[in-house]
Parts: C-alpha cells; sequence; structure tokens
C-alpha cells in the first residue's frame, strides 16, 4: 500500500489544539491513509505550542473547522492563512522547505461523531490519498448497506416488522355521541 501520510489534525487555532490519538478522528485518519503525529500518550485533545509543533514535523495539517471560511468572510477576515499564522503553522512550511500541506476541511459537521463521518473520512483521503477516496466512500456504502440488511432482516427474524398503520376509528363512541 501507499505510505502513511504524516498528519496533524487541528481543531482550534487559538490556542493550538489537535486530535489524539484514539478518538474517532483518529480513527476517521487511519481510513483515509494517514497517521496521527501526536504520541499515543498526547491525550485526546493535546494543546500544541511552536516548539511542540516544530518537533511533529507533519506532513500535512488539517484544520478541522466547521464553517471556518464562511465565518471568516462575514467576519471581514482576509484570509484563513491569517487566522493561523500566529500559531507557527505557516512558520513551519518554511522550515520544511515548503513540503508541509494546511489543508481546511469545514464541513459543517466535520467535528461530528454522526452520521456524516464518511464524508469527513473521504475528505480527509482527497487530501492525503485522492486515489483512496473513492474505496473509502464505498467502503462506508457497503458499512451501510450492511447494517440495513442486518436491521431488516433481525426484524423480520424477531418478528418485529413495523405494523402497519391503521385507519382512524370514526365511528362516533357513546361519549362522543351524546348531547347531539
Amino acid at each position: 500500500g501507499r505510505p502513511l501520510v504524516r498528519t496533524l489534525l487541528v481543531f482550534s487555532t487559538h490556542p493550538l489544539q489537535a486530535c489524539g490519538r484514539g478518538t474517532v478522528h483518529d480513527d476517521l485518519l487511519k481510513i483515509a491513509g494517514g497517521e496521527n503525529v501526536l504520541a499515543a500518550n498526547a491525550g485526546t485533545a493535546p494543546t500544541l505550542d511552536q516548539e511542540m509543533l516544530l518537533r511533529l514535523a507533519p506532513d500535512v495539517v488539517l484544520l478541522l473547522r466547521p464553517k471556518a471560511k464562511a465565518m471568516a468572510k462575514d467576519a471581514g477576515v482576509p484570509s484563513l492563512e491569517s487566522d493561523v499564522s500566529g500559531d507557527g503553522i505557516d512558520g513551519l512550511s518554511g522550515l520544511r522547505d515548503g513540503a508541509l500541506r494546511v489543508v481546511h476541511l469545514d464541513d459543517p459537521a466535520v467535528l461530528l461523531a454522526g452520521p456524516s463521518v464518511d464524508l469527513t473520512a473521504v475528505s480527509m483521503a482527497l487530501v492525503l490519498h485522492p486515489s483512496r477516496a473513492a474505496k473509502v466512500a464505498e467502503a462506508y456504502a457497503q458499512v451501510v448497506d450492511v447494517k440495513g440488511a442486518a436491521v431488516e432482516a433481525g426484524t423480520a427474524e424477531l418478528g418485529t416488522e413495523p405494523e402497519a398503520e391503521s385507519e382512524p376509528d370514526t365511528q362516533p363512541t357513546e361519549e362522543s355521541s351524546v348531547g347531539r
């Protein structure tokens, strides 16, 4: 397979915080073909300073910031690059001969561990290994199909098929016909 891309998953730039190992986003990163640069003992959401960032030496920084581009535009911020420059992310690219890529994933649900995690995994794959993105999407589609089939099979086997809705009883009862 392709080599894993050393990646830092940033979810906050003020202060600079990243997703550690053992998190949902770390799992999605693995599926997408990335390797979290944070050590296993760093915790799930460590705060990083410039020195730590330089030691980690990621190849890619994924900024997981829902609606960040739209909010920056609405606030009159010229670009998101100015938002992260104070944290040293931009400075790191110069030290690594321009090899560092900083990519914003700003889908509204990018930080949610819910039904849209497949989109987050595919977005990560598009950045890290574009040719892998279709396989990631296909794998999630198969999981959904398998789960759906299992639920259908389980309900049929247990005799818990959803009941058809019956028509409401329109005949007047004794209570409702009293006084007519």
